[in-house]
């Protein structure tokens, strides 16, 4: 097989998505991680936990778009994700908040 046959081959694989991960993941790490390193750029996990009881989605979405204002980065479906979590039952989030 030639040299460019491969990078063809590998570059077809990683635009149709195989072997990549959602960051949701099957037990919902992965979005605990992207939580935490995207908000904790900023300030500490423990000021979104503190906030989980008194925002519903609307409430995360503007907060996140907030954020996105202040610099954050994320794309649409990023922002949802990130959303869904927040908004999400607060005994999913112990990972997140130690609790």
């Amino acid at each position: 097989m030639k040299k460019y046959d491969i990078g063809i081959i590998v570059t077809l694989l990683c635009l149709s998505g195989f072997g990549l991960v959602s960051i949701s993941g099957a037990s919902g790490h992965g979005i605990e991680q992207k939580v935490a390193s995207k908000c904790s750029s900023c300030h500490t996990t423990n000021r979104i936990c503190q906030s989980l009881n008194d925002k519903d989605a609307d409430g995360w979405r503007t907060t996140v778009i907030r954020m996105e204002a202040k610099g954050l980065v994320l794309s649409e479906t990023g922002r949802k994700e990130i959303v869904d979590y927040l908004a999400g039952d607060r005994t999913s989030k112990a990972g997140l908040c130690g609790k």
